[in-house]
């Protein structure tokens, strides 16, 4: 499976981009007040792509703690705890068309993403108000460094829940023009 790294590595990485480009398009149009194509499409298929965004991220994880060996950290495991449930409330919530879910979906992501910044805050800049606990790995520990150490594993965190707030906000907001 260690032949697999490389290109798990550089699709997480376009993905991370696309996702950060694409979070940025969806906040301009947003405040925007014409109505464009593309809002209308993250209206009506919410519950669906933020199905498929939050299983990216957990089978992601699950690839590079499970099948590849690297021991999440403290911040990784909190993470997990916000963007895991994710998956199975988007696909109860598709079954039966709820979109009530937005709300609920918003604040384990909002959460999540706290998490993921303070993490990044101590990869990127080794900044930290909180010791890394340790029992286990350390957090700022460098498994996955792509398009020259900008795209790691605390950046793909961050970015998942920033396309998952930015699509959420935007169809909740959106949903009644």
């Amino acid at each position: 499976m260690e032949s697999l790294l490389p290109i798990v590595n550089k699709g997480a990485a376009v993905f991370v981009v696309f996702a950060q480009l694409f979070s940025l398009l969806v906040l301009v149009l947003f405040f925007t007040k014409r109505k464009y194509q593309i809002q209308a499409f993250i209206s009506k298929y919410i519950l669906q792509i933020s199905f498929l965004v939050s299983l990216s991220a957990v089978v992601v994880s699950l690839f590079y703690s499970d099948v590849i060996g690297y021991a999440p950290c403290f911040f990784c495991w909190l993470q997990r705890v916000f963007i895991y449930p994710l998956v199975p409330l988007f696909a109860l919530a598709i079954w039966k068309r709820d979109r009530g879910i937005i709300d609920y979906a918003l604040v384990l992501s909002v959460i999540g993403f706290f998490i993921a910044a303070y993490q990044s805050l101590i990869y990127y800049f080794n900044i930290s108000v909180l010791p890394c606990p340790a029992s286990g790995p350390s957090c700022a520990a460098q498994y996955v460094s792509e398009l020259n150490g900008y795209v790691s594993i605390p950046m793909m965190g961050l970015t998942a829940f920033l396309l998952l707030i930015v699509l959420l906000i935007s169809a909740k907001y959106r949903h009644n023009d």
